[in-house]
């Protein structure tokens, strides 16, 4: 099965990667086709700081470049003398056209004069110049009737109002629009009064110092006119300082996103759109048509339109994209949950994929985009396990991220704005940081996948090398549980053997030698008493009897069978009682047990303590009189047997010394032994907790 899922998903890969492939072949042959050489153009604006020049430029950049040309940029930064040294550059490295949007409309003429000097046609942008013959073509927006829209729709506001002009001297296209305003507003009849004409070089400064000095100056204002959007951002940051900016009416030309977002708030009353996609679609095909020889058009007028609040675009940047983004993430997450439900990879599963791979594909070549990364996650996503729930939503972070860094895509295919014309609608500095944060998730986008593909291979090693050492540890733990099974049976086996050894040598020694010595006892008496021997022979049978019932109990459960019947204390004067009668030794018991709960371990050892003991006592010792005590003191139970016999010169320990002694040992006890006046074994068992040893250390207490 594994092999088969990788097999299908390499064709799969294989098959992507060829239709990408030759799509990509098919789509740019000619973009990828060089011209005999590299044409370089010049480009340079007023300044590049404002959205509505660097949209033009954009549009030149993308065109140019797709034709496989350069093209060199410079932002004077609105200074006249630097641009001219910039285009005096430029002519120096060897351009073949200069698109120029002056500073100064006269002032550039010296560096326009150099360009005609080496031959170099030049196309002017939105503005004119003093000498028009310098120039081989001129594109500009209507800005007289951008200036006559501003005063019609302030007309249908208004029948009288007090007005300020803010102006850029150095600008053509600003005694445009304030002509065409002015001239319409007089031709209304209505009672307009222009208050005062100020400069502000089309700055946002400039315009907003302006603004404070005229508000100063007059009492009233009721609307602004600014020739550019950067002139009435100015004004009315100065009018929301003074409260004023509700009362006034504002008034620009441009049409850039952040005019329109302050339209669509009522901040701002109206503007006249100019459209910098189309100047620069226009300037891109006069560059070539210039440079190839064919005809032109030397003055191009591009149309202007009014925006109001009411022509707002009612959506907002990325709606359509976002679908898009949607989509594809949708089917990820689908997919996701039918893989979790199911639990293995089914044909269902592998149709989802071939959907997956072709929405991504389909979704790249509709809107113009390159699919090799997104191609990329699919085939990633297509050759892992689908078992994984958190690498499928790793993955689907990647698509969105990507996603997200190409939102221009639906927007570019259905001419809609673009979602860097949109971030416009911000100020300078959220637009900055707007931007920035675009640019480093496009390069989170990459780095996402390497460290995708890395972690991948990483932990498909990692699993691989994990089974093996698991296996290794399964081996060796199944050889040591071997091992470790023989020994604990040799083990049982050893103590089961001493266990028994030392039950039998409990019972059946002591009751062969109470019967040993009884049977001596009454051939003693055979012939003096044969009454007494009668009786000495039943006591002998007695003891015959209760042997075999410790024998039967050794043999059932190991235990002695006077300590089932009763307590330790009633068993050991039973037993001494029985020994006495028995052998005809004096047996004296000493003890303090009454009351007293050991456990079961422990009471079996005080027994055949005292039953190996007087055993010895009489068996070795010859004892005719034997001393047995048992109490406690400060929790240890000491346990002594004292006899009268023979003793011994020397003593070697038997088997039930050393039976003795083991169970002490195994109690956590000490066990010794005396060979003077006699022969005593004594042991101290220290006693555990239990509920009878509580209850009685209470009692004493009480």
């Amino acid at each position: 099965m594994e092999l088969f899922r990788r097999t299908l998903a390499g064709m799969l890969m294989l098959v992507i990667a060829v239709s990408v492939g030759i799509w990509v072949q098919g789509r740019f042959i000619d973009a990828v086709r060089l011209p005999t050489h590299t044409r370089m153009i010049g480009a340079t604006y007023t300044t590049l700081s404002d959205p509505f020049y660097e949209t033009i430029n954009d549009e030149i950049q993308m065109q140019i470049k797709s034709n496989g040309d350069l093209l060199l940029v410079r932002d004077p930064g609105q200074d006249q003398e630097r641009q001219n040294q910039e285009i005096e550059d430029m002519l120096n490295k060897g351009i073949e056209l200069l698109i120029v949007n002056p500073v100064d409309y006269v002032g550039v003429t010296p560096a326009l004069e150099k360009a005609r000097e080496k031959g170099v046609p030049v196309i002017l942008i939105d503005s004119k110049v003093d000498d028009p013959e310098l120039v081989t073509c001129t594109i500009t927006s209507n800005n007289y009737g951008a200036g006559l829209l501003d005063a019609r729709h302030l007309i249908s506001q208004t029948k009288n109002a007090r007005i300020v002009l803010l102006s850029n001297s150095d600008s053509f296209s600003s005694w445009d629009r304030l002509s065409g305003f002015c001239q319409t507003l007089t031709k209304s009849g209505n009672d307009y009064r222009i208050l005062e004409l100020r400069d502000c070089g089309g700055e946002l400064n400039r315009a907003m110092r302006a603004m404070v000095q005229l508000l100063e100056t007059f009492p009233r204002i009721d609307v602004v006119m600014a020739v550019n959007e950067q002139a009435a951002l100015g004004a009315m940051a100065a009018l929301e300082e003074k409260g004023a900016l509700s009362s006034t009416l504002v008034y620009s030309v441009d049409g850039s996103p952040e005019a329109k977002a302050l339209i669509s708030e009522g901040l701002m009353t109206a503007t006249s759109a100019q459209s910098p996609l189309r100047i620069g679609r226009m300037a891109a095909e006069v560059v070539y048509e210039i440079l190839e020889g064919k005809p032109y058009l030397t003055n191009i007028v591009v149309p202007v339109n009014q925006i109001t609040q009411e022509d707002i675009l009612p959506y907002r940047p990325g709606v359509l994209a976002l679908g898009v983004m949607l989509a594809a993430v949708g089917t990820i997450l689908s997919k996701c949950s039918h893989e979790v439900d199911s639990g293995f990879l089914s044909r269902s599963s592998w149709q989802l994929y071939l959907l997956e791979g072709v929405l991504y594909s389909a979704s790249a070549l509709i809107f113009q985009q390159n699919c090799d990364k997104i191609a990329l996650f699919a085939i990633v996503d297509m050759v892992d396990d689908p078992r994984s729930l958190r690498q499928k939503r790793f993955l689907s972070a990647m698509i969105v991220v990507y996603l997200f860094c190409n939102m221009d895509a639906a927007t570019s295919a259905l001419h809609a704005v673009t979602l860097k014309q949109y971030l416009a609608f911000y100020s300078l500095h959220t637009r900055s940081v707007l931007q920035l944060v675009i640019e480093s998730l496009s390069a989170l986008e990459m780095i996402l996948f390497i460290l995708y593909m890395v972690l991948f291979i990483s932990q498909q090693t990692s699993e691989k090398q994990e089974i093996l050492n698991l296996n290794q540890q399964l081996q060796q733990a199944n050889e040591q549980l071997r091992i470790y099974a023989e020994e604990s049976a040799h083990t049982a086996q050893v103590q089961e053997r001493n266990r028994l050894a030392r039950e039998i040598h409990d019972t059946l020694g002591h009751v062969l030698t109470g019967i040993a010595a009884g049977a001596d006892a009454c051939i003693q008496m055979m012939d003096d008493s044969p009454e007494m021997a009668r009786h000495q022979m039943e006591l002998i049978a007695d003891t015959a009897r209760n042997g075999m019932n410790d024998v039967r109990r050794s043999v059932k459960a190991l235990r002695p069978d006077s300590l089932e019947k009763e307590n330790l204390s009633g068993a050991l004067n039973k037993m001494c009682t029985s020994m006495a009668q028995s052998s005809g030794a004096q047996i004296q018991l000493e003890e303090s047990l009454a009351g007293l709960t050991l456990s079961q371990d422990e009471e079996d050892c005080v027994y055949r303590t005292v039953q190996e003991g007087i055993t010895n006592a009489i068996r070795h010792g010859h004892a005719t009189r034997v001393q047995v005590r048992c109490h406690i003191e400060d929790g240890v139970l000491e346990v002594s047997v004292r006899d009268n016999g023979i003793g011994c010169k020397s003593v070697t320990p038997g088997f039930g010394l050393q039976h003795m002694q083991e169970r002490m040992l195994m109690l956590g006890g000490t066990f010794w032994y005396e060979n003077s006046d006699g022969f005593c074994i004594r042991a101290e068992i220290p006693l555990r907790k239990t509920p009878g040893s509580e209850k009685r250390k209470q009692e004493e207490t009480v």
